[in-house]
């Protein structure tokens, strides 16, 4: 599925680590979102927790530490 301005949707893929355990169901169902709607992602790279942010808007991400639904700390699960 593409956007409206030819950029392919990530609604239904995550990226995540292999291990990922959820802190919370609302977490869980941020990893799967489109980059214009709350996605998070883990970034193996720079082995950080972010917020994606669509292209439109910039690009990149928003390091999280904690989750910020419930509050627990997102750890490193891909070590």
């Amino acid at each position: 599925m593409r956007h409206p301005n030819g950029t392919p949707c990530l609604e239904g893929t995550a990226y995540v680590p292999q291990d990922f355990r959820p802190c919370c169901d609302l977490f869980a169902a941020h990893t799967t979102t489109c980059v214009y709607d709350l996605r998070y992602e883990w970034w193996p790279r720079s082995r950080q927790w972010v917020i994606a942010l669509a292209k439109a808007a910039g690009g990149g991400g928003i390091v999280i530490h904690y989750c910020p639904h419930c509050g627990a700390r997102l750890v490193d699960t891909a070590s």
